[in-house]
């Protein structure tokens, strides 16, 4: 039989959990809960290490990580802050910390260019192999300068994804040209397993960004986090670029 006594009192008890870890989060800056939600491509490629890190340093902080690639609401998902690598910010409602731009390359697998030429400028990308990364499932739009010229590349519809490791993987298998930031495609075109297409072109950089509810005051706990976060990115090699 069901205990309806502890199901009538479950939300006044996950109302004090939630008030135990505001309280916590707002008085220590070493102890307590700490909900983040991250992008799915740089929560597997950057974030282990660091919170790796971040945990030895701290070990009596707990952690949630959500990975996701959709844009969040900060205001109403259940998250003390989230990470974001996005276009600069334009939400007047938040409160967001650069930590530093992410450039971006076309890249493709260099098989791919033994049944096709090199492109030498945007109006040569054919857009049936044109990889987009897009939420709504509209193609993307790429916007490319070289000096003082301009150009804009309206992105082909055959293959639309909202996850860039998706579609980095379809690179790879010489299926077409994609726009990826330098932390997910560094060591392949290091190692020559992409290359860029177009490196006299460049798409606007993304920005790296901490991400918060509008506090008055940012919680002790939270800053914690950011300010170890950003000596992380800023400080240890190879961690981001």
């Amino acid at each position: 039989m069901p205990n309806n006594g502890a199901a009538r009192f479950q939300p006044v008890l996950e109302e004090v959990d939630h008030v135990t870890h505001d309280v916590i989060s707002a008085s220590r800056p070493d102890l307590g809960r700490l909900r983040i939600n991250a992008p799915l491509s740089l929560g597997v490629r950057v974030l282990p290490q660091l919170i790796d890190s971040f945990r030895l340093a701290y070990p009596r902080i707990d952690l949630q990580v959500h990975l996701t690639d959709a844009l969040v609401d900060i205001i109403t998902e259940d998250c003390d802050l989230a990470i974001r690598v996005s276009r600069p910010p334009r939400d007047k409602s938040t409160i967001w910390r650069k930590i530093c731009e992410v450039p971006r390359y076309p890249v493709a697998a260099p098989s791919l260019f033994d049944r096709m030429p090199m492109p030498d400028t945007p109006d040569d990308l054919d857009p049936a192999l044109m990889l987009s990364y897009a939420d709504s499932g509209a193609p993307e739009m790429w916007e490319l300068t070289k000096g003082s010229a301009m150009r804009s590349v309206k992105l082909g519809g055959h293959i639309v994804s909202n996850n860039r490791d998706f579609l980095y993987g379809l690179a790879r298998a010489g299926a077409g040209i994609c726009l990826l930031p330098d932390f997910l495609v560094h060591e392949e075109l290091d190692r020559g397993e992409v290359i860029r297409v177009l490196p006299d072109w460049t798409p606007p950089s993304l920005w790296l960004t901490l991400y918060y509810p509008p506090y008055e005051v940012l919680p002790p706990l939270i800053a914690t986090f950011s300010e170890f976060f950003e000596t992380c990115i800023r400080d240890v090699d190879g961690l981001l670029f």
